[in-house]
């Protein structure tokens, strides 16, 4: 593969990386847009854990993959309390 080549694949990567408009989001906006639409997905629901257990008996496939979301999102909230990074 030439360099010419390279140069044009790493320039279409470059252009579709600052097309995402979750780049240009600070960490407290990131955190913000996070926050809006697990109030979306949860509402209903008294809480993040509940409404993961919920899509998990769902016998929807999608609600299933959403559940899986929400418990990474879970764990990864846990961890960072853990490690004294989020409150």
């Amino acid at each position: 593969m030439t360099s010419r080549v390279i140069d044009l694949r790493l320039r279409k990567i470059e252009k579709q990386r600052h097309a995402n408009r979750f780049d240009r989001l600070s960490e407290e906006e990131l955190n913000d847009e996070i926050n809006q639409g697990l109030a979306v997905v949860c509402f209903g629901f008294p809480s993040v854990n509940a409404a993961a257990e919920a899509f998990r008996a769902s016998p929807s496939l999608e609600d299933h993959h959403l559940a899986e979301q929400l418990d990474w999102y879970i764990g990864y909230v846990a961890e960072e309390r853990a490690a004294g990074r989020m409150n």
